[in-house]
């Protein structure tokens, strides 16, 4: 199996870690001078790597959470016959996977946006996920209707040929 990486992945890769480091350092910078009092201290009052390590953390849960998301609109997608609902569709896909998490600068640190964002990710989910099964469950009782309407006909029918009906 071979896997391709197309040249626009690395740049939205190289974008992505510019956010997160922008992210990182704004908190950084907003929660120092509340931590640190007092100006003699030479080492850092805030742990870098540690608030690096929760933003790709929130990160990557926020990636999956909004994959699953598309991967239920695709299954929705797929379920679809009409072509105007499968061009929405198709926009809301691409909105979806084009989204970012709303970030609370007013707030202390951004995990807290993050949870928010994927809580959201995941009540969507359970939206589609409902309205695909509710769907598919009409579309089986319409079915089984018709099936049953045909198989009565059908005996019907098989009746009248062999002279069984008058």
């Amino acid at each position: 199996m071979v896997h391709i990486l197309y040249d626009a992945v690395f740049a939205d890769m190289r974008a992505l870690e510019t956010e997160l480091l922008k992210m990182c350092s704004f908190y950084i910078t907003k929660i120092e001078p509340v931590v640190d009092t007092d100006s003699r201290n030479l080492y850092p009052a805030v742990d870098r790597l540690k608030m690096l390590s929760d933003s790709l953390e929130c990160e990557e849960e926020f990636q999956q959470e909004k994959l699953s998301l598309v991967m239920v609109m695709l299954e929705c997608y797929e379920h679809t016959s009409d072509s105007l609902e499968q061009s929405r569709l198709i926009q809301m896909i691409v909105d979806e996977t084009a989204k970012r998490p709303r970030i609370n600068l007013s707030g202390n640190h951004f995990i807290g946006s993050y949870k928010a964002e994927v809580a959201c990710l995941k009540e969507k989910q359970k939206l589609f996920r409902a309205c695909i099964d509710m769907l598919i469950k009409e579309e089986y009782s319409a079915n089984s209707k018709i099936r049953e309407y045909l198989e009565k006909t059908y005996r019907l029918l098989q009746d009248q040929m062999e002279n069984k009906w008058s």
